[in-house]
């Protein structure tokens, strides 16, 4: 029995770290529906550490800027 490369949770996309950590619809609301109430551009989202450098790089320049 092998295994399914869809998601077992929403059962709409393929599995990956990204697709776990971020652009899953069950998870959104856990990321992004609190009171910080960040904003994705999900198309943006390639890698997960290309992600994880782009809001270390834009947290940085709006902290300094």
């Amino acid at each position: 029995m092998g295994t399914s490369p869809i998601c077992s949770i929403c059962g709409e996309f393929s599995k990956s770290v990204e697709h776990m950590l971020l652009l899953c619809p069950w998870v959104e609301p856990v990321w992004f529906g609190g009171q910080l109430n960040n904003k994705i551009d999900k198309g943006a989202i390639t890698s997960m550490d290309r992600w994880l450098m782009s809001i270390t790089k834009e947290g940085v320049l709006s902290v300094t800027g």
